[in-house]
């Protein structure tokens, strides 16, 4: 990967890229970038020093040497950059759109649209699952799957951003939203979920629990994630209740059994406007004594 070094005062005239405030970067500052005529976003790590920043440099260093295998759906990052030599970041392109996590929360948004995007994600983990199967590239996972981790471009195409984090080769575990002890991960699976030092190590099970997790947090209007085991289930029932398709909520009843978790992107087509509205925390709030 090639590496574009720029002076200090070059670096104080970059001016940092406009995000909703729905949006958090923990991890870093974002600038906008401009290099031989194409827009670019510079990820500016607060971290530059150190064994993780060393993994995330050869993360996407990672990603830069199996781009060709990769899908077309993600945005690779590009450029390393470095101030007065010393490296701080990396660039990726630039994509024109709208965040999925802003999409999914719109409501002038027609449903059947974001049931696609939702679907799109479910495409694009079946995509994986055969590059881990055809090639070389047995190890790779999103890892860190959550709305605010895809955009939406100009074409109306769900493009997944913010690949830093995920597992490739042989790199080391990145922290990711929802695969944390402090939600439904403290709750043990035994063989299902794989931990090392209490960390969740990334699997085809986990990118499917995230896609869960980012579909019922979009039904909800909520934060399932953080719900006890009870409520979860709870909800699970009472969305049975309104009538959501059994072969999808199969898929998020597996979450906690030993068997594999399912790619749910074909049922999805089956929700309705009215099941979606039923399906908000305050309907649910006011309901779900009728189901318990």
């Amino acid at each position: 990967m090639k590496t574009i070094n720029i002076s200090k005062r070059a670096f104080e005239n970059l001016k940092p890229l406009k995000l909703s405030n729905k949006i958090t970067c923990s991890e870093s500052k974002i600038f906008e970038f401009h290099y031989h005529n194409q827009d670019k976003v510079f990820k500016k790590l607060y971290n530059n020093k150190g064994s993780s920043f060393a993994n995330k440099l050869y993360t996407v260093e990672m990603l830069d040497t199996y781009l060709e295998i990769l899908p077309e759906l993600l945005v690779i990052p590009d450029y390393l950059i470095s101030i007065n030599n010393e490296i701080v970041g990396f660039t990726s392109p630039l994509i024109d759109g709208v965040n999925l996590s802003l999409v999914l929360e719109n409501k002038k948004i027609p449903l059947e649209e974001k049931k696609k995007h939702l679907q799109d994600i479910g495409e694009l983990l079946s995509k994986m699952k055969s590059i881990r199967e055809k090639t070389e590239l047995k190890d790779f996972f999103l890892n860190d799957l959550h709305a605010s981790n895809f955009v939406i471009d100009k074409n109306g195409i769900l493009r997944a951003v913010d690949l830093d984090s995920c597992k490739i080769a042989d790199n080391k575990i990145f922290p990711s939203l929802y695969l944390s002890n402090y939600n439904f991960m403290k709750y043990e699976i035994y063989g299902k979920y794989e931990k090392q030092n209490d960390t969740i190590i990334p699997s085809a099970a986990t990118d499917l629990y995230c896609y869960y997790m980012v579909i019922l947090n979009f039904l909800l209007e909520g934060k399932v994630h953080l719900y006890s085991l009870e409520e979860f289930y709870l909800y699970l029932n009472y969305l049975e209740y309104i009538g959501i398709s059994k072969e999808l909520i199969n898929c998020f009843y597996s979450i906690f059994d030993t068997g594999a978790n399912i790619n749910p992107a074909p049922y999805l087509e089956t929700l309705s406007l009215e099941q979606v509205g039923r399906s908000r925390e305050n309907v649910y709030k006011l309901n779900r004594k009728k189901v318990s």
